[in-house]
């Protein structure tokens, strides 16, 4: 019988330990990030507009195509300035940009080419918590835009 009681103990114990105790929540990794006047924010997104010239000697279609891409690639690149690595050095001839970033998941909002002008504009949104977001490819659990009031 005292054995039957030291066992119901040791068991009673095991119990509590496994289930009844309280578990503690890790701390959420955020990262705050700070405001650009070129990036807006809409949303938990990060939404850049990029630009393009038409090239003079490809007219038509042609043109008119080289010329989104190129408005795609500016909006890329504005990406990565914010979620990639950033880099300037000053040489003698002026100033050298050096922007290493990988962007994935930003989606297209709107094109625009204007035939007078032959200048396109492409719009982009980047996703920045959830699923397949920036958060989530950096490691993060949210990211907060600081408010224009803090800065």
């Amino acid at each position: 019988m005292n054995s039957r009681v030291v066992v119901a103990v040791l068991l009673g114990a095991v119990i509590a330990l496994t289930t009844g105790c309280p578990q503690k929540k890790p701390e959420p990794k955020i990262l705050t990030v700070e405001p650009r006047a070129e990036i807006a924010v809409d949303r938990d997104a990060l939404v850049v507009a990029g630009q393009g010239l038409a090239p003079a000697d490809k007219p038509g279609s042609q043109g008119r195509l080289m010329t989104l891409r190129a408005a795609k690639i500016d909006a890329l690149r504005q990406l990565a300035v914010v979620v990639g690595d950033f880099r300037m050095k000053s040489t003698a001839s002026g100033a050298e940009i050096n922007i290493e970033g990988f962007v994935q998941g930003a989606e297209q909002v709107s094109e625009e080419f204007d035939a007078v002008t032959k200048i396109a504009r492409v719009t982009l949104r980047l996703p920045l918590n959830g699923i397949r977001s920036v958060a989530d490819a950096l490691g993060y659990d949210r990211i907060l835009v600081a408010s224009a009031a803090a800065t």
